[in-house]
């Protein structure tokens, strides 16, 4: 019996030693934005798509992002569809910086505001980060128009709390904890 309840705790404490990689997961966190040109012809009022400029990184990046420095210009950003049908060639934007790429793919857009000088585009993707877990992230889309003097797209992303998995090894510890004390109220007895 002692050689099988042996057997049995050597198998949990492999079991929990095997699966115990996943409980070091890195997020990505935090917020950066862009800004540049929009090169969407005609009206912000009648847009059904925003093609982009050259976007540069604006301040202040933070978590994650930090150490992006402000002014990065390497920022390749693919023309967004949102109306009728929401359509992007991913990842929306990406760019590297320190050996570093981030980037975004993007999963949905909404129209949140429209009007002939102004529009706001809402949406849900998945950040990248080289070294990172990929992480939920919401997008925002901001194009201004000054009276027809040029567009101005400001463009950022900020953390969508992801959902943490508890680790297999937190279950395995349970489980082999709970079978300890069967087997040790067997032996009471």
């Amino acid at each position: 019996m002692k050689k099988k309840l042996l057997t049995m705790c050597s198998l949990v404490v492999l079991l929990i030693g095997a699966t115990g990689f996943n409980a070091g997961a890195t997020f990505i966190t935090g917020n950066i934005g862009f800004s540049g040109a929009d090169i969407t012809p005609g009206s912000l009022a009648t847009a059904t798509q925003i093609a982009f400029g050259q976007m540069v990184v604006i301040p202040t990046p933070t978590g994650t992002f930090t150490g992006v420095p402000v002014g990065t210009t390497s920022v390749t950003m693919q023309p967004l569809t949102f109306s009728p049908i929401f359509s992007v060639t991913n990842p929306l934007w990406i760019f590297s910086a320190g050996g570093v790429t981030y980037s975004l793919d993007a999963t949905s857009a909404t129209v949140s505001v429209s009007g002939p000088n102004f529009l706001n585009i809402l949406g849900t993707g998945t950040a990248h980060v080289t070294g990172s877990t990929d992480t939920p992230y919401f997008y925002s889309v901001t194009a201004t128009d000054s009276q027809g003097g040029g567009t101005v797209i400001t463009a950022g992303v900020s953390n969508a709390t992801p959902v943490v998995p508890v680790p297999p090894s937190l279950v395995m510890l349970s489980s082999g904890l709970i079978g300890l004390a069967v087997i040790r109220r067997r032996f009471r007895r």
